[in-house]
Formats: C-alpha cells, sequence, structure tokens
C-alpha cells in the first residue's frame, strides 16, 4: 500500500511558509500596497493567503462576460493570487470574488481599500531577496 508521505514527501522535505499582514488605511490602492510591502520586505515572490475588508472603489474585469465592471463600496467575500516583483513592477493577478446583489468574480484592475482591509501575504524563506555582493 502506498503510504501518503511518499508520494507528498517526508516532514524534512515540508516547507514552512511565512506570512506578512498588511492593514491599509482608506483610499490606499491594493495591488500597490502589495507592491510596497513586498518592496519593503524584501519578497520577490508572494501567495495571496486572504483579504478581509470592503473595496471602497474598483474596476474588476468579471469572469463571466469579460466586461469591465465598476463597484464601490463592496465587501470581498474572497480573494487569491500569486505575485512576483521583478525590478519595482508587481507581476500576477488578483481574482476576487465581491459582495453584490449579484456576487461579482473576476480580476481586479485596480482598487481602493476601506480603512481596516487586511491582506495576508505568504511567503518561504527562498523567496526573500539576498543582498547582492559587490
Amino acid at each position: 500500500m502506498t503510504r501518503f508521505d511518499s508520494i507528498l514527501g517526508n516532514d524534512k522535505e515540508i516547507v514552512k511558509s511565512k506570512k506578512l499582514k498588511l492593514i491599509l488605511d482608506d483610499e490606499d490602492e491594493i495591488l500597490d500596497s502589495i507592491s510596497t510591502g513586498m518592496l519593503e520586505n524584501n519578497l520577490i515572490k508572494v501567495k495571496l493567503e486572504s483579504i478581509e475588508g470592503t473595496l471602497l472603489e474598483g474596476k474588476i474585469l468579471e469572469d463571466r462576460t469579460g466586461e469591465k465592471i465598476n463597484v464601490s463600496n463592496k465587501g470581498i467575500i474572497s480573494a487569491n493570487g500569486t505575485f512576483s516583483l521583478t525590478n519595482g513592477d508587481l507581476w500576477g493577478t488578483l481574482s476576487i470574488f465581491i459582495d453584490k446583489v449579484k456576487p461579482i468574480t473576476g480580476k481586479l484592475i485596480k482598487g481602493t481599500a476601506k480603512n481596516g482591509t487586511e491582506i495576508v501575504l505568504s511567503f518561504e524563506d527562498k523567496d526573500i531577496k539576498k543582498p547582492s555582493k559587490i
């Protein structure tokens, strides 16, 4: 019988991720805040674990129809994404699910947060930029 640890790797191979929590103020741009958090902590790659809060103003590319939808003052139900930072440029997509009369799922093009919105990012040691040797 196959053991799960032989498929997934043994305990010594399991990588433990670390978390970074960002707490946003009114009108902080969500994607810019992720980029700034990564820069300030020398991170080159992160995974978005969660967002709790409200999208104050935003534009979303809706998954079902492909149209751009403007939204304001809507609660964020869930979100996910993976981001890389290369030469100060943020690469990645933030998929978001927001509360509305008919909930919307799509890709966040731009958006500002309401005060107290929390973003949790995870990363591994290998995702921390090491200082270059001169």
